[in-house]
């Protein structure tokens, strides 16, 4: 039974198979879009569902991610639906904010492992230590977007 609970959380941490195709990662992050759409709609009517759902998502994504870890380290996908689903956390999504965060949010999650962790060897570092090399930069570059996008519309606003 316990093993039938972690194969089913190693699947959502890869995305069943997607993890393995050579643009899973940019799918994961272009999967958030339609279910940040569905919750930007709960959001206008419903904001404590809105809330707790995107709130609930996040976690399953990162028990789904610690499980899935030591066996599946290069096949994990969702820490870019993580990220995504940060930088467009309560930003109204229209056609030029969604392509521009994108963008962004590939630049910043390329540049950030470069800039924070210049070595390491993953060998020797525990579970929760790969996990977290392995999901800041996403959650750090969704952070980043976030910030940028909501003073953009602030200004335009």
């Amino acid at each position: 039974m316990i093993e039938k609970i972690k194969n089913y959380f190693i699947k959502i941490a890869t995305l069943d198979s997607l993890g393995n195709w050579f643009f899973g990662g940019v799918i994961s992050a272009l999967l958030a879009i339609p279910f940040l759409y569905i919750l930007q709609f709960l959001y206008s009517k419903f904001p404590y569902i809105f809330h707790s759902i995107w709130l609930g998502v996040v976690l399953l994504c990162l028990i789904s991610i610690y499980l899935a870890l030591k066996e599946f380290k290069s096949s994990i996908v969702l820490h870019k639906f993580i990220g995504v689903m940060i930088a467009f956390y309560c930003v109204p999504l229209t056609l030029k904010i969604i392509c521009s965060g994108i963008v962004l949010f590939y630049l910043w999650d390329f540049l950030i492992p470069m800039i924070i962790f210049k070595s390491y060897d993953s060998d020797e570092l525990g579970r929760i230590k790969q996990m977290f090399y392995l999901i800041i930069p996403s959650i750090a570059a969704g952070f980043i977007v976030n910030i940028f996008l909501q003073f953009v519309l602030w200004i335009a606003h």
